[in-house]
């Protein structure tokens, strides 16, 4: 969030800190400031449609600054340099990764279930390794985003 802070326009609460290890869910854990308003899933039913498409056009307006960032190294990287997360259902952390090829090997690899080893080799060989890479948000959904009055005062995450 600090390099997000740093690098764009989208308001996104101050970090005090980040836990890495430790919890039982071995994912890392956010303290963080405090914003007031109420989740836009929640809140999404109470909203006017002018408020609804004002939100819309600024949520739009911060995946755009989002997908424009670029990395200053050439590696495929999470924002601190460390790795990657892939995947919400179930997710899996990799990398970095020095080439498109070693993310696109790293996203299909075996993972569990041995009767999707045809899908994981047809999904391979229909992936190109000369791709561009953008900046993404691994969870930008309506419970991540925070508003107030019909206005984004947060992305969080």
């Amino acid at each position: 969030m600090e390099f997000i802070a740093t690098n764009t326009t989208i308001p996104v609460p101050k970090v005090y800190e980040t836990r890495w290890s430790g919890n039982r869910t071995r994912l890392s854990q956010i303290v963080m400031e405090y914003i007031p308003g109420e989740s836009l899933d929640t809140a999404w039913g109470k909203l006017t449609h002018d408020q609804r498409m004002s939100v819309c056009r600024q949520l739009r307006g911060y995946l755009s600054q989002l997908q424009n960032l670029t990395s200053k190294t050439k590696r495929i990287e999470a924002a601190n340099g460390g790795p990657i997360t892939a995947g919400l259902r179930f997710p899996r952390r990799g990398g970095p990764f020095d080439s498109k090829k070693e993310l696109n090997d790293f996203l299909v690899e075996k993972n569990g279930n041995e009767y999707l080893s045809v899908f994981r080799r047809y999904a391979r060989a229909a992936m190109s390794d000369d791709h561009e890479i953008h900046f993404a948000h691994g969870d930008f959904s309506p419970r991540n985003i925070m508003v107030e009055n019909g206005m984004v005062k947060a992305v969080l995450d």
